[in-house]
């Protein structure tokens, strides 16, 4: 007589969700704030909405409407808050010295970092996250586990902003080989850690690129400034005292030309460029490699 089968005990699991935060529309309008419209498009369809570009959305806040989404998972604001500050972070530049895999993506990366982590015994320490900016670079951020996120209170709005307080943060570009670490908390010990990590996830080393005067001088000449640093070390200027010096005004660059050509003082001359500021501050480039907007080193 054939035994009976024992029925075999089926398990759920329940899905794991993460809890989700209503933002008011005045307040997500202003976190959407300076946001390119292409980049939101990107990132909502990576979480999972199917949305396009079209009349109906003419600012940012028409393609939230439209989707009727008005709350969000602490990771969505944290994509959130990426896109509002990356162009507002100062970050330093290095090549990397090996090649890199053919197919590099946002799962690959990801599981790369994970590896890495737990190779330095910090896979209880980070999250790794990665988010796709084009074909070919990737922001690239460690977040603490249960990192806090803050709440801060904004004028003119007087309203609550969510965003997190404490991460790493770098652009990768695997098409020109440079990746753009961010300055942090001014920590060099975390800023090592980062870079060591980003080195054994990639498998390759990176070397610091400092910016060259004549590249300051180059997008001097093409944009607005505010301020402009000179340094002058004593053996090349020949100048006893003064190591730097730096010109303010409403536009800097025409103003040198005019020093220059009305009283026969060229700044130039004396001394390299050492540091240039956008006319409202969107941009920052520094002979030390400090950098705001990287896009403005970019070859054409």
């Amino acid at each position: 007589m054939p035994r009976k089968r024992k029925k075999r005990k089926t398990t759920s699991q329940k899905k794991v969700t993460e809890e989700q935060i209503t933002i008011e529309v005045p307040i997500l309008e202003k976190l959407l704030e300076d946001v390119e419209l292409e980049d939101l498009l990107r990132l909502v369809k990576s979480w999972g909405y199917k949305t396009q570009e079209n009349e109906n959305i003419k600012k940012n806040i028409d393609l939230f409407s439209e989707l009727n989404l008005n709350s969000f998972s602490k990771s969505q604001l944290a994509d959130l808050w990426t896109l509002k500050t990356l162009k507002s972070k100062i970050w330093k530049r290095f090549a990397i010295t090996d090649s890199l895999p053919t197919r590099l993506g946002k799962t690959s990366l990801n599981k790369k970092l994970k590896t890495a982590l737990k190779s330095e015994g910090l896979e209880k320490k980070y999250i790794p996250y990665v988010f796709k900016l084009n074909t070919h670079q990737f922001h690239i951020v460690l977040e603490f586990i249960d990192e806090p996120f803050l709440v801060e209170v904004e004028n003119p709005f007087s309203f609550q902003l969510i965003k997190p307080i404490a991460r790493h943060s770098s652009i990768l570009d695997s098409k020109e080989k440079i990746i753009y670490i961010e300055t942090g908390d001014g920590k060099k010990a975390n800023f090592e850690l980062f870079k060591n990590i980003l080195q054994n996830a990639l498998k390759t080393s990176l070397e610091r690129i400092k910016i060259r005067p004549y590249e300051l001088k180059e997008i001097a000449d093409k944009t607005l400034l505010k301020k402009a640093v000179f340094v002058c070390p004593r053996e090349i200027s020949g100048i006893e005292g003064v190591t730097r010096i730096t010109v303010e005004g409403d536009d800097v660059t025409a103003g040198l030309k005019d020093i220059a050509s009305r009283h026969e003082v060229n700044i130039e001359k004396v001394g390299a460029w050492a540091e240039i500021l956008g006319m409202n501050d969107e941009f920052l480039l520094s002979l030390d490699g400090r950098i705001k907007k990287p896009s403005l080193l970019y070859k054409e």
